[in-house]
């Protein structure tokens, strides 16, 4: 006997594995396209907040009563950090602007930058696999496709 077909709006599996819905990422996108852009803004908002603490402590001599060694390694890599975190921000922006406007190569940014922001506990780490769970399944890339016009 043959088995029946799936119900409409469900993917074909082989046997044995879970069936999950083919809306997936239409469902999710927007959310996840302002999520990113949500948490770009709050690491900018942050990394000032921050590149100001430390300038302050800076120019009232703060880091000169601790040791040598550390003191100016914070006075010589804290204009470092605020530049790399200042570019992840925007990246983060750019990347939900990108999802927002379903840019063919939106997808494989965010994944990329999905699995890097999994260290960043706990926003980043809950974004990372909000991120990976839409978009990094193989039917997820196949709904991608066929949202943005791609042709396989």
């Amino acid at each position: 006997m043959a088995a029946a077909p799936p119900p409409p709006g469900w993917a074909p599996y082989p046997p044995g594995m879970v069936p999950m819905p083919t809306q997936r990422v239409r469902q999710n996108l927007q959310p996840l396209g302002i999520l990113w852009c949500v948490f770009g803004v709050y690491r900018l908002f942050s990394i000032i907040m921050a590149g100001f603490v430390l300038h302050t402590l800076a120019a009232n001599g703060v880091f000169e009563g601790m040791p040598f060694a550390v003191g100016h390694a914070i006075q010589a890599f804290w204009p470092l950090i605020l530049i790399f975190t200042t570019a992840t921000s925007a990246a983060s922006v750019f990347v939900g602007y990108a999802l927002l406007t379903r840019r063919p190569w939106a997808r494989v940014l965010a994944i990329v930058l999905g699995i890097l922001v999994l260290i960043k506990i706990p926003f980043g780490t809950g974004l990372g696999i909000y991120t990976l769970w839409v978009l990094a399944p193989q039917a997820s890339g196949a709904e991608w496709d066929a949202i943005t016009g791609v042709r396989s």
